[in-house]
């Protein structure tokens, strides 16, 4: 993992101390759109919840993969589509129940 480029998205960073980091702030969509334009493969992420909604808001994200918890959460900041946000049209592509939930 380390040797992998890393994007980290913050207006508020001033440096990042991960190996292969870079900080990118501004115009953050048109940065984006930049980077996947470029020759390397897929772009993944994960963590933010509020990043994800607003790369799909963008139309930055192309491809979303869940791994969905049997856990009630309820309200918070912790939900991935919020109630009062614009719905955005998904397909799925696949669907497969872990061990788990066998």
């Amino acid at each position: 993992m380390n040797s992998m480029k890393k994007y980290v998205v913050s207006d508020s960073l001033q440096v990042a101390e991960w190996q292969n980091s870079e900080i990118i702030s501004g115009d953050v969509a048109q940065k984006l759109t930049d980077i996947k334009a470029q020759d390397g493969g897929d772009i993944a992420m994960s963590g933010s919840a509020t990043t994800v909604r607003w790369l799909l808001r963008e139309g930055i994200l192309d491809e979303l993969n869940l791994l969905v918890h049997p856990i009630a959460v309820g309200d918070g900041l912790a939900r991935l589509f919020a109630p009062d946000e614009p719905s955005i049209p998904l397909q799925l592509l696949s669907a497969q129940p872990s061990r788990a939930a066998c």
